[in-house]
């Protein structure tokens, strides 16, 4: 039996995460400048960013709109400039608003090195492709028009949902097909391989990022520990090790 692979998007076939530590470090520049004199060590400033980011994961009932990470950093030149009595105004709000929608600009070269040779590869293996990704729906088919992944995955075979990754969504895109030919390819193990292991499938993992909601301690060896997931280094071993690891 042929496998089916069940692709994550950002950060596994395109980068994504630099897009959100750009928008921070001009968000730090511009927190520095309100605060002037009053200014906290640029560490403090960048805690308390990924801080109040984090709890909006964690709280809001749509963790993964586009909203949440402008306003997380607008509520963070809130807080740290009412922590040292820096008045703000709606200006300064619309201005950390505007900074941190940069973080969703969607260019044509942001797919990762290796990632269209091993797609090619696994079409070439007549393999079946999906993608699961979390976001807005609109935006992240933006990216993956942008970056022309539509060549590999057709529209039905792309699911966006906007809540973190459980084994019933796995499931659903998995149908009939044999589970233990079935892999999720994802960087983050909380996402992309725990809630594929707890449906019963297989899991490529090629750790990639630093999202403070989505980091576990120990993730390649609780990865490994599974026995039911490998560990690369980059998305090009799935087919360079394809043999070895997946006939």
């Amino acid at each position: 039996m042929k496998n089916k692979f069940i692709f994550d998007l950002d950060d596994t076939l395109i980068s994504t995460e630099y897009h959100y530590t750009q928008a921070k470090a001009k968000a730090v520049d511009y927190i520095v400048f309100l605060l002037g004199k009053k200014t906290p060590g640029v560490n403090e400033i960048v805690k308390t960013i990924e801080d109040i980011d984090d709890k909006a994961v964690k709280e809001l009932p749509n963790p993964y709109c586009i909203e949440r990470y402008p306003d997380s950093l607008a509520k963070a030149m809130q807080s740290l400039c009412d922590d040292r009595k820096v008045k703000w105004s709606e200006k300064n709000v619309e201005e950390m608003l505007a900074i941190g929608n940069t973080a969703f600009e969607t260019p044509a070269t942001d797919i990762v090195p290796g990632a269209e040779e091993t797609l090619n590869f696994l079409l070439y293996q007549k393999d079946s492709l999906m993608l699961l990704t979390k976001g807005d729906d609109n935006y992240q088919m933006q990216k993956v028009i942008a970056n022309g992944l539509d060549r590999w995955f057709a529209r039905n075979s792309i699911k966006v949902i906007n809540s973190d990754k459980t084994p019933t969504a796995i499931l659903s895109l998995l149908g009939n097909h044999d589970k233990e030919h079935s892999y999720s390819v994802g960087n983050y193990y909380r996402s992309d391989i725990e809630p594929a292991i707890d449906a019963g499938i297989k899991a490529v993992y090629v750790p990639n990022g630093s999202w403070k909601h989505e980091l576990v301690k120990n993730s390649i060896e609780k990865a490994l520990q599974t026995k039911r997931a490998v560990v690369l280094d980059s998305i090009i071993e799935i087919k360079n090790k394809y043999s070895e690891l997946f006939e």
